[in-house]
């Protein structure tokens, strides 16, 4: 008890009453030649970024000493006090327009910026470094996120254009063979190679090679219109013709006359046909040297002509099915016909008259024959010769089958 009654005396004794007292006068003195700034918690930023002046206030500093103009507690939300200044942010929140009308909420801008962090203290700079780009109607992805934010918006100028032209000048190889949308082909991840029908464009995958057509014989660069019909993207059909016979006008003339103007058939643009020798694709030799390009290349077709005899000769009905396709195995480049039928153990002269025909026996097929056409097989005589050997029928005209090599046998 007795402690409590002496803290009690010295908390309002003399000295302690006259120590408070001085205490409230200063802070009043203070409050009232400083005003509410005693109560900051730091200096205001000085930055003005943008360039902006907004009630004859270049920056949050120019208006320290007013900590009412963003501070009014009880009377409405900081966000409010801040939209009654940059008006210009809230038309953008009200129309839903710009950066800011990507936002509902207008009471929400200290989320983004603070202040009271020195006078260098850059408030748009520091919200732009956890900026979430992904709320915008341009997420960032690949490539586009190693960029700065003044690499797209200089000057801080945050009201720009998303199509992909108005940063990527297009090439002037493809300009105006293309619609404007750049991510039909192109991708973040990286510009080149564009990406055509799912896979990474190469013109080569299409027989045809650039290196030696970057630019025409004036020096000029070659683009796709050169070559290319707009939108078909079809190839113009005397491209080739027309620029090469500027250089070589009678060898193209002659060429273009003798093997038609489908120039990529043969041409791939650096070296396929250089030299070319008919030999490493297909001889011509015997009868085929005569034979006209046109006769195996229709309409100047070079590419995938078909390689096999029976694309050009018919097999002929009386040994369809009986042979394979293996034409050269009885014909020659030389004649069609005759055909040199290389194994046959049946005698060939077997009438000791020089070589029968085929048709003597294979009168239907060849996988089929008769002795009909020089044996009776009605004969009684020749009946009984064989009945002898107990063969009857169908056995009479099997001959084959015991006079393999034309002769009799007793």
């Amino acid at each position: 008890m007795k402690l409590i009654k002496n803290t009690g005396a010295a908390l309002f004794s003399p000295l302690s009453i006259i120590l408070a007292i001085a205490a409230i006068v200063l802070l009043t003195a203070v409050f009232l030649f400083k005003g509410s700034i005693i109560f900051s918690p730091g200096p205001l930023s000085a930055q003005n970024t943008r360039g902006i002046v907004y009630a004859n206030a270049s920056s949050h500093a120019d208006i320290e000493q007013q900590c009412e103009l963003c501070h009014q507690p009880f009377k409405n939300s900081q966000g409010t006090s801040c939209l009654q200044c940059h008006q210009d942010i809230a038309g953008q929140i009200q129309q839903k327009s710009g950066l800011h009308g990507l936002w509902d909420d207008g009471d929400s801008c200290r989320s983004c910026h603070s202040d009271h962090k020195g006078r260098n203290f850059d408030m748009v700079r520091d919200a732009l470094q956890t900026f979430d780009h992904s709320i915008t109607k341009f997420p960032l992805s690949g490539n586009h996120l190693l960029l700065g934010c003044q690499d797209c918006h200089a000057q801080n100028d945050f009201q720009i254009s998303s199509v992909c032209a108005d940063c990527h000048a297009e090439p002037i190889q493809h300009k105006g063979l293309f619609p404007q949308d750049c991510s039909e082909c192109h991708t973040t991840l990286n510009w080149k190679p564009a990406m055509w029908q799912g896979m990474g464009f190469d013109h080569e995958q299409f027989d045809f090679r650039l290196v030696l057509h970057q630019r025409d014989y004036q020096g000029l660069a070659l683009t796709c219109n050169s070559c290319h019909q707009p939108n078909t993207l079809e190839i113009i059909p005397s491209v080739c013709k027309d620029c090469h016979q500027k250089q070589e006008p009678e060898f193209v003339q002659t060429h273009t006359e003798e093997f038609g103007l489908n120039c990529i058939d043969c041409h791939d643009g650096l070296d396929r046909m250089k030299n070319f020798d008919h030999r490493t694709v297909f001889v011509l030799d015997g009868a085929h040297t005569n034979v006209s390009c046109q006769s195996c290349h229709v309409d100047f077709h070079f590419k995938n002509t078909p390689t096999e005899c029976s694309s050009c000769h018919a097999e002929p009905e009386i040994h369809a099915g009986s042979f394979s396709l293996n034409c050269a195995a009885c014909h020659t480049t030389q004649a069609w016909l005759p055909a040199s039928l290389r194994v046959h153990t049946f005698p060939l002269n077997h009438r000791e008259d020089g070589e029968i025909d085929c048709i003597t026996c294979h009168t239907q097929t060849y996988a089929q024959y008769t002795c009909e056409g020089c044996h009776e097989s009605q004969d009684v005589e020749f009946i009984n010769e064989h009945a002898e050997e107990n063969i009857f029928g169908d056995q009479l005209m099997d001959c084959v089958a015991c006079h393999w090599d034309g002769e009799t046998h007793d």
